[in-house]
């Protein structure tokens, strides 16, 4: 699998290898080169957040209406996923976390809407948007946050993926993986009075069934159906 990346990966590869993923190659993002990828042919793992931390840092940005960098950054993503398309592999990314670092000074008395916590959830988002018709894109839930806790390693190697996050990365992927190889249940064989529904068809009639999400007791049993 080749990483691509925005920021130093520090431990990610070693625990990958501890897993059983073979990171034999990588290459910084943006790329220099988009020659890089044509000796490629395995599945990308993409991680992308430095460069969108640096726009929220600068204020000068507006992110509730696309800039050219955010743009540049869409672009070139989207130029390494239809290069794996055409060569029938898969694009892993995780969503952008929170980070500690990048909530705006005196962020609680400012509105939801202004936060750069907004701004984090908006472009995963549009990422989502974006790349949700590539067949070939798979996207991770990712860190979710990342928090001070971090600080001393984050600051030495200018990496948010110590031995924590970088677990949960390799997690998510073992999981796809694992998903993947073991075929899912296709038949599930349950009752149905008192289960898909609250009555009994044969004593309380169709009329006495409560399964209407309008009602309290049969609301339940309408979430159960779906």
């Amino acid at each position: 699998m080749l990483i691509i990346s925005d920021s130093p990966i520090y431990l990610l590869s070693s625990i990958g290898k501890k897993n059983g993923f073979d990171f034999n190659s990588f290459l910084d993002f943006p790329l220099s080169n988009e020659d890089a990828l044509s000796v490629n042919n395995s599945d990308i793992l993409l991680l992308i957040s430095e460069y969108f931390y640096k726009n929220i840092a600068n204020k000068n940005h507006n992110l509730s209406n696309k800039n050219q960098e955010i743009q540049f950054l869409f672009n070139q993503m989207e130029t390494i996923i239809k290069d794996a398309e055409k060569k029938g592999n898969r694009v892993f990314f995780p969503l952008v976390p929170t980070h500690y670092l990048y909530v705006g000074k005196n962020f609680k008395n400012y509105s939801y809407s202004k936060s750069s916590e907004f701004d984090i959830y908006k472009i995963n988002s549009e990422l989502i948007h974006k790349f949700q018709n590539f067949n070939n894109v798979i996207v991770l839930q990712g860190l979710k946050h990342i928090d001070e806790s971090i600080s001393k390693e984050y600051f030495r190697f200018s990496s948010i993926y110590n031995k924590s996050n970088s677990e949960i990365i390799i997690n998510q992927l073992k999981l796809f993986f694992y998903q993947e190889k073991h075929k899912n249940k296709k038949l599930i064989i349950l009752d149905l009075d008192n289960t898909l529904w609250k009555g009994i068809v044969g004593e309380d009639s169709l009329s006495g069934i409560r399964m209407d999400q309008s009602d309290h007791i049969g609301a339940v049993y309408y979430q159960v159906q779906r």
